[in-house]
């Protein structure tokens, strides 16, 4: 574990600390934290991972054409048109001059492909067990007022 922190350019916890995350982690499910100092790590799908920490998500919203890669403040990757196709979403019959790509907001309702109705982020969030620090990074593309997907989710 400390040698992990090393190689991810973190500041490994105490011997103390280090015993509660691996005693706590025998029994933990997904959605678990452990917070030390300015660091913290989270389990996801039986897979430890460093949180980024920040008070608040970063808010965003920036019109889009698809033309050019875009750089989202939550992503390595830039999303591209190319991506999105990749990701599944059908792009020909898209208004581009009407997309938004933006942070997500509180009330955010979306219809996956497998529902006849919309359903808010939140409970869709629940319902695939997705953590709260997963949430904040996600990114929602809209056509004008309505949601076409949510990055990097699959609903």
């Amino acid at each position: 574990f400390r040698a992990w922190c090393q190689t991810e350019d973190r500041r490994p916890p105490k011997t103390i600390q280090l015993t509660q995350i691996l005693e706590s982690l025998t029994h933990a499910n997904s959605g678990w934290v452990y917070r030390w100092g300015d660091h913290a790590v989270g389990l996801y799908n039986s897979s430890l991972e460093f949180i980024e920490q920040s008070e608040k998500p970063t808010e965003f919203s920036y019109p889009w054409n698809g033309e050019n890669p875009l750089t989202l403040p939550n992503h390595q990757t830039p999303l591209t048109k190319k991506a999105l196709q990749k990701w599944g979403l059908e792009t020909d019959n898209i208004d581009w001059e009407n997309i938004t790509i933006r942070s997500r907001q509180p009330g955010d309702k979306f219809k996956p492909k497998n529902r006849q109705h919309t359903q808010s982020l939140k409970v869709l969030f629940q319902e695939n067990n997705i953590p709260a620090w997963k949430r904040n990074q996600t990114t929602i593309i809209q056509e004008n007022k309505c949601i076409l997907a949510v990055y990097p989710f699959l609903f």
